[in-house]
């Protein structure tokens, strides 16, 4: 969908999956890109609790009564999502679900070896 402000033209199509109009909890939750990257990370019900929420606010309530794992997962996993939203918009190439499941992965070990 196109929006016009002040004679711009603002494209606010999902950059990850080029569907609905983006806002956080599409990108974040509903983009079916990144639906499937939830399922990777066997945090699919974790992804339909959050996106059940009314607010930012209980959304971070639920994250953080979560068990220590599944928080840091959730947690490394949006701001990954971001960051590649962001490379996207960029002129990036897009990873795959399995790839960017990959890499949440990877870093969320590596946080958890710190941790110890």
């Amino acid at each position: 969908m196109n929006l016009r402000r002040r004679g711009m033209v603002l494209d606010t199509r999902c950059v990850v999956c080029n569907q609905f109009d983006e806002d956080g909890a599409n990108f974040f939750f509903k983009c079916k890109t990144m639906e499937r990257v939830w399922d990777h990370l066997a945090l699919g019900r974790e992804r339909a609790l959050l996106v059940s929420k009314a607010s930012d606010r209980e959304m971070i309530e639920v994250i953080m009564a979560m068990k220590e794992e599944q928080k840091v997962m959730c947690c490394i996993a949006l701001w990954m999502f971001w960051a590649e939203r962001n490379k996207i918009r960029e002129g990036e190439q897009r990873r795959d679900p399995i790839s960017l499941a990959h890499s949440i992965r990877v870093i969320s070990e590596e946080w958890r070896r710190q941790e110890r």
